[in-house]
């Protein structure tokens, strides 16, 4: 139950700049209802993937946002890497990350390479 709420206050935490406040009440409501669980199976490590995939594209838009620091570059490289090491089909999702990465390189090449070395250590 503690992952299904996560992945609705990560959900939250993405999209907070399109929504309301009371967004975060309806997700954790829904968060609540027995029939999302799965019995369990859910929880071996889809949600907690998907948990991990939302935070590392949450850190991957603060980069985007200019808010280009250290901490935002090895959390999403921890958050991507952790996803993929809980279920390996989120490398599926690399050449996406991969793809807005250079992306913001090439528009800004101020970003220094030791950033990307930080990434993928992490």
């Amino acid at each position: 139950a503690l992952y299904i709420i996560a992945l609705f206050v990560g959900i939250f935490l993405f999209f907070k700049d399109k929504a309301k406040e009371h967004i975060l009440w309806a997700l954790l409501l829904i968060a609540s209802f027995p029939p999302l669980y799965g019995q369990g199976k859910n929880v071996l490590g889809e949600i907690p993937g998907l948990f991990l995939v939302i935070m590392s594209a949450f850190f991957i838009k603060q980069i985007e946002k200019n808010k280009d620091s250290l901490l935002n570059w090895s959390l999403f490289g921890l958050f991507f890497g952790l996803a993929v090491a809980t279920k390996p089909i989120f490398i599926l999702l690399a050449p996406a990350f991969l793809f807005v990465i250079v992306r913001t390189y090439l528009s800004d090449h101020h970003t220094k390479l030791n950033k990307f070395g930080l990434l993928f250590i992490f």
